[in-house]
């Protein structure tokens, strides 16, 4: 069974923005060693689903953030 990916480019460099600030929140020691471990979990999901371009939460809500020439001949 091949997944088909639902997470377009500028979502995907969003994300991996996101675990960049994450990384230096963590390297710099400001946040407390619970919320840390929480970020850390995150940052990981996020560069995980990036990296793949799928997530599941977007399959179950059916959001597609791919842009592609099908849609812009819809409209």
């Amino acid at each position: 069974m091949k997944i088909a990916p639902n997470i377009g480019t500028i979502d995907r460099s969003i994300r991996l923005l996101i675990v960049i600030g994450i990384i230096i929140l963590l390297y710099t020691d400001w946040l407390e060693r619970g919320i840390s471990i929480l970020l850390l979990i995150l940052a990981l999901i996020l560069a995980v689903t990036s990296l793949i371009s799928y997530s599941v939460v977007y399959n179950i809500f059916k959001i597609n953030t791919i842009y592609s020439q099908k849609q812009k001949n819809k409209e």
